[in-house]
């Protein structure tokens, strides 16, 4: 006894393993689109707490008096400076772009909404913060006897904001990893 041809030339087997396959790209697809879906929802509520969260908004007034004043936020990496509530400030800002920026590259948030938010306040500071972290890593790496580098998450979160094209190739693959 052969098989007998079905609809389309498929028989019993080739018509449950279709139906297998079609499956399985909806599972990945609602899985995908749940994923991004709750990094929109993250990034929402991460942006939000930045707007909201008291200590965080403290921290970003003093950060911005100190960039605007005379030396900028590079003085408050000196020695003299290592206990002071400004360099604290300064560094609770930095912090918290260095963790959006492991956010983004892990897929956690969302890239779009935050270019769209956030672009180009990120890029500023971090272009008025180098001189800072630069002096800071030359002292941290001075008391700890080796090179250090600082804020690296950030500061290439920055570059990739600034060029466009290197975002989606740079981001892409953290949205399946």
């Amino acid at each position: 006894m052969g098989q007998t041809p079905t609809f389309l030339w498929f028989n019993e087997v080739s018509a449950v393993l279709v139906t297998a396959l079609i499956a399985a790209v909806i599972a990945v697809w609602g899985v995908m689109s749940q994923r991004a879906l709750a990094a929109r929802q993250a990034t929402i509520l991460h942006l939000a707490r930045w707007e909201a969260d008291r200590e965080l908004l403290k921290a970003r007034v003093s950060f911005d008096r100190a960039l605007r004043a005379e030396g900028g936020l590079g003085v408050w990496a000196a020695p003299a400076n290592k206990s002071s509530s400004e360099l604290q400030d300064i560094l609770t800002v930095l912090n918290e772009y260095e963790l959006t920026a492991v956010g983004l590259q892990r897929g956690i948030l969302d890239l779009e909404i935050f270019i769209r938010i956030c672009r180009t306040r990120t890029i500023q500071d971090c272009k008025a913060s180098a001189g800072f972290i630069h002096n800071l890593e030359q002292r941290v790496s001075s008391e700890a006897q080796r090179p250090v580098k600082l804020f690296a998450e950030f500061r290439d979160l920055a570059e990739m904001l600034e060029d466009p094209k290197r975002s989606k190739r740079s981001y892409f693959w953290s949205r399946f990893i």
